[in-house]
């Protein structure tokens, strides 16, 4: 029960990181500059996007 919930959950954020990744492709390279100055995370949205649709996947196969 809480894996399906915790999977729920992560699902939607796979679905808001694919939406982020759209947009971050809308932005200036001044401001896609900007924001990557203080960027938390050590890949990009794609990569982020796909490692976490494939983690998932592996999950919801076992």
């Amino acid at each position: 029960m809480f894996i399906e919930k915790f999977i729920n959950k992560a699902e939607t954020m796979l679905s808001v990181m694919s939406q982020v990744s759209e947009e971050w492709e809308n932005l200036s390279d001044e401001q896609q500059d900007f924001l990557a100055e203080q960027y938390p995370l050590n890949k990009s949205f794609d990569e982020v996007v796909s490692d976490l649709k494939l983690w998932l996947n592996n999950i919801k196969a076992q």
